[in-house]
């Protein structure tokens, strides 16, 4: 499925998007826009999917997944303002036919948990990397058991803490805790400035690349420094 917008649909578990036992759900490109679950899985739920380039805005679901429930590999999408008690944006799995679920490159932003993580692993053997988690209101950035790959992403204010429990290690992956500077919140603007320690190669040293789902897309314009006498001159008649 490519290209494709969801926008204000309402279901019971995997609200635009359900994959069966043994079914693989591939999506890319593709807008999911206040969508609703009443149990899982606002907007996808599924044994196994593969999800790319994708926006997942505002959906919602009354267990977990606010827009993601389910066991696959996630890449280059974007997450803002979804809910739902347990894994506000995403609650993922493993199986025993493909293994665990994969976060890449990815970017979340604003989700709210009750008491719960924006991303969850709900068992063992997943990765989280290159990705972006701030904001996360009513919980934790993640919540998870057993992260067998943890690289480069930036966990940054977020209301209860950014990891609970201290399953990922900071220190020795790469990653860190810094506002990631996006170009301009108040219009949902999530590039990165220039100066982000997220962009490629300002990272403080980290040999990371680009963390988050979306490139730099504006520079930061420069402030002159000038005297109160300089500045009266400036605009006296």
């Amino acid at each position: 499925m490519i290209g494709c917008v969801f926008d204000d649909i309402y279901g019971g578990t995997g609200a635009c998007l359900y994959g069966a036992t043994a079914a693989m759900v591939v999506v890319s490109d593709c807008r999911f826009l206040g969508c609703s679950a009443l149990t899982t899985g606002g907007a996808i739920s599924g044994s196994t999917f593969s999800i790319d380039r994708c926006e997942f805005i505002g959906n919602s679901a009354g267990e977990s997944g606010g827009a993601i429930h389910g066991v696959g590999r996630i890449s280059h999408c974007l997450f803002v303002g979804n809910r739902a008690p347990s894994g506000a944006a995403v609650a993922l799995s493993t199986d025993g036919i493909t293994g665990g679920s994969t976060v890449d490159h990815c970017t979340f932003v604003d989700n709210e948990a009750s008491g719960g993580g924006a991303v969850e692993f709900l068992e063992s053997r997943n990765a989280l990397r290159y990705s972006i988690i701030t904001g996360t209101k009513g919980g934790v950035g993640v919540v998870c058991w057993d992260v067998r790959d943890f690289a480069c992403c930036n966990l940054w204010g977020n209301e209860y803490g950014n990891v609970v429990p201290l399953c990922l290690d900071m220190v020795n992956s790469g990653s860190f805790s810094e506002d990631p500077q996006f170009c301009d919140p108040a219009t949902g603007d999530w590039r990165l400035k220039e100066t982000s320690p997220c962009a490629s190669g300002t990272a403080g040293g980290r040999e990371c690349g680009l963390i988050g789902a979306l490139g730099v897309g504006c520079s930061v314009s420069p402030v002159e420094r000038a005297s109160w006498g300089k500045i009266k001159r400036r605009y006296a008649r």
